[in-house]
């Protein structure tokens, strides 16, 4: 079976590749930690023309550096899947804190094992 997401205790998993942004390029200061709670945005933008952000939380496969400049495969889980847009595979997506690009990323197909 292949799935973007699984379902986790009522809630969506997607796996992504992110991809922190170094500081001279903009991207933050320090590392970030389970738990990290950026904005995605995925292009989409309101009537006025203002950027639309997705909130999620964000979660390590495994522990390796987070730092500036760091690539890690991440599980993402949407705070509200409702008001995402459609999301598939390979679909890129830039990790906002407010206004500012601290990231980039793209969303991974995972395969799960039959039931």
């Amino acid at each position: 079976m292949l799935s973007l997401g699984a379902q986790m205790l009522g809630a969506t998993v997607l796996h992504a590749q992110l991809t922190l942004l170094a500081t001279d390029k903009g991207g933050r200061w320090g590392s970030i930690k389970p738990g990290y709670r950026p904005t995605l945005s995925f292009g989409e933008t309101d009537s006025a023309g203002r950027q639309k952000l997705h909130s999620c939380v964000v979660y390590f496969d495994e522990w390796l550096p987070s730092g500036p400049g760091s690539t890690l495969q991440v599980r993402l889980v949407p705070v509200d899947l409702s008001r995402w847009p459609a999301i598939k595979a390979e679909t890129n997506f830039q990790v906002m804190e407010g206004t500012r690009c601290v990231g980039k990323g793209k969303f991974a197909l995972r395969r799960y094992p039959s039931i």
